[in-house]
Parts: structure tokens; C-alpha cells; sequence
């Protein structure tokens, strides 16, 4: 017995210290089309929007990420893509970690979108099976069995789709070292909580956290930034605060604070 505890125990300290070194981060940012950039000219108006600033946020979210509304019956389409920056910057970032032959876990916020993204991905790379997909609608039972068969799954590219709030604990997606975070919430500590379901004990690999932004074009005033980056500014801005002081980032005030750095007003 002490024999086996002193096995378990070379084998813990190794994974440790490889989960010393940070997971690495890239930000892919692609300059959004002029169809999108007409939604933003109507919509990113700061000084009319400031009576409904949670609804103005939920709206600039969902229109950053696609001008056409990504409700569940959508089909993704090349031109559909090619309209949205973030969704160009996305498949771009699938594309070489299909190449890789490696897997992936995507994070998304909405129901219709996980099974939009889930449907596109099968569909562009072949795969004989719908990715998982895994949301606070699914029992435990059925949520492990999604896990099980990503984990157990055969070698080469696949992946699973998940909302943030259903996956901030509690899972382990070691199969996969790449996270790509598609759609993002107000908050540093619930992403990090999402990438950690990769980057936790049991991980062999170098664990890679890809973030796609849509950027305006270079000739539009620095200061109408769009909202990709706004929440990306602001979240770092956040996560950097938060380590400085040793202490994790409070998970509960997301809303108030981007709305207060957003809008440079209080949350009604």
C-alpha cells in the first residue's frame, strides 16, 4: 500500500507542475464587414441608449457576434460567416485545430446559438456524429454522458459546445486543450471558471484559450471602439485588478460593473 500511495502521489506532483505554467491565450481580431458595421453605426450610439443599457448590451452582444439573428433553425452559410468578424475570426480558429487533428471546447451564452454552432461544425468538417452539447437544461445523468463520450472519444478533431453558466464547475473536458470563448459574459472569473473545465488535473498538453474579436476599420475613431473590444478591454482590465490583489474577481456584480464601464453610468 504505501508503495501505491507513493506511485499516485510522482504521478499527482508531475501533472501539478505542469498545470504551473499558465495556459497560453490568443486573441484573433478580423475587421468587421460593411454589413456589420452598418448595424454598429445605428446601434453603438451612446448618448441615446443610456435609459435601457442592459437591453443596449444584450443587443450589441448579439449583433457583434452575427447581423442575422442566430435563432435555432439557422443554417450557417459562408456568406452568413463571412458577414460576421467574430464568426470569420472563429472558424479560422477551428480550422487550424482541426488541422491539428486536436479537440476543442467552444463557450457560448445562448441556447440557439450552441445548437447553430454544433450543426456548422459537423457540417464544415465532416464529423459522423453532432458534437456534444452541454446547457443548464440537462440533467446530470445526461450531462456525464456527454462528457464521457468526448473524453472517451476516438483520436482526432471533435468538440463540444457549451454555455458558460452550465459549465462553470464541476466538469472535466481534459480531452481537449484548446477553449475557444465564441460569446462572453460580463465577467473574468466565469470565463476562467469555464477554461479551467481544460486546464485542470489529468491535461497532458499545452492548454491554448482562443478569444475571436470583431474590430472596426482602422480609419474609425479609436474611441467608437466596438463592442468585441470594449468587453475584451474591460474584462482584462478586471482579470489584471483581480490577480493584483490575490483575490478572485466577484462573479455577481458582472452586469453593473460593465454597464457603469460601458455607459459611464450606474445600473438602474
Amino acid at each position: 500500500m504505501p508503495g501505491f500511495l507513493s506511485h499516485t502521489g510522482a504521478v499527482m506532483r508531475r501533472e501539478m507542475h505542469r498545470l504551473t505554467h499558465q495556459p497560453m491565450y490568443f486573441v484573433l481580431m478580423v475587421v468587421l464587414p460593411v454589413v456589420s458595421f452598418a448595424f454598429f453605426a445605428l446601434l453603438f450610439n451612446k448618448g441615446a441608449i443610456r435609459n435601457i443599457p442592459i437591453a443596449v448590451l444584450q443587443r450589441l452582444a448579439n449583433c457583434s457576434l452575427s447581423p442575422v439573428p442566430l435563432f435555432e433553425d439557422v443554417e450557417l452559410t459562408d456568406s452568413m460567416i463571412a458577414d460576421s468578424g467574430r464568426l470569420t475570426a472563429f472558424f479560422r480558429i477551428l480550422d487550424d485545430i482541426a488541422a491539428r487533428r486536436e479537440k476543442v471546447v467552444v463557450f457560448v451564452q445562448h441556447f440557439d446559438v450552441q445548437d447553430v454552432v454544433a450543426r456548422a461544425i459537423r457540417a464544415r468538417y465532416g464529423l459522423d456524429h453532432m458534437p456534444g452539447k452541454i446547457n443548464g437544461t440537462m440533467p446530470p445523468a445526461a450531462r456525464q454522458r456527454v462528457v464521457t463520450e468526448f473524453q472517451d472519444g476516438r483520436p482526432g478533431f471533435d468538440a463540444v459546445v457549451l454555455t458558460g453558466r452550465a459549465a462553470g464547475t464541476g466538469l472535466t473536458l481534459t480531452a481537449a486543450n484548446h477553449v475557444v470563448h465564441l460569446e462572453r459574459w460580463w465577467n473574468p472569473a466565469v470565463e476562467d471558471q469555464c477554461s479551467d473545465r481544460v486546464y485542470r488535473i489529468g491535461q497532458t498538453k499545452d492548454v491554448m484559450v482562443h478569444v475571436p474579436l470583431a474590430v472596426f476599420r482602422e480609419e474609425v475613431d479609436p474611441a467608437d471602439s466596438p463592442f468585441d473590444v470594449t468587453l475584451h478591454q474591460f474584462l482584462e482590465r478586471k482579470r489584471s485588478r483581480s490577480q493584483s490583489v490575490l483575490a478572485p474577481s466577484s462573479s455577481g456584480k458582472g452586469d453593473q460593473e460593465f454597464i457603469e464601464s460601458f455607459f459611464g453610468q450606474k445600473a438602474d
